[in-house]
């Protein structure tokens, strides 16, 4: 695998080509292919700071918010002491989902980390990271409706 490559894939430099275009609908092919970037970049067996300078970038820029979601959760995989920085900001992702993942995924690496970051959290618009914040707070649903 070329890793240069697959950071060209990944960041938007280049798309992967199909032999029958039939096969993925046209619109899809780019998200796919930075998909697969992530997974190829993530099982390699030394990352170095270029891959991870990759992942940290599309955390925070791509348009999906399946491949901001998936390069988080690549960067806990490879270096969790980096990805506490990406998770913090994953958590203020315009995306529920994105957000969900990144105090979920802090939890696990940082908890102290993670409840200071709830404490912002336990207001938010999305019900499930909402909750999911005051989970870790211990405090119910409820009580965030009165305050």
């Amino acid at each position: 695998m070329n890793v240069d490559k697959e950071i060209d894939y990944l960041i938007g430099y280049k798309t992967r080509t199909l032999k029958n275009d039939n096969v993925i609908p046209e619109y899809l092919i780019p998200c796919y292919s930075r998909l697969a970037a992530i997974a190829n970049l993530v099982a390699l067996n030394n990352q170095t700071m270029k891959v991870i300078a990759a992942l940290l970038r599309v955390s925070v820029l791509d348009d999906e918010e399946d491949v901001r979601r998936e390069a988080l959760l690549g960067l806990v995989k490879i270096n969790p002491e980096i990805a506490k920085v990406a998770l913090v900001g994953g958590t203020y992702d315009a995306d529920y989902q994105v957000r969900a993942t990144a105090i979920e995924e802090l939890q696990q690496i940082a908890p102290n980390l993670a409840m200071e970051t709830a404490k912002r959290l336990k207001n938010d618009e999305d019900e499930m990271v909402r909750d999911y914040a005051l989970e870790l707070l211990g405090l119910p649903y409820t009580e965030s409706q009165t305050k």
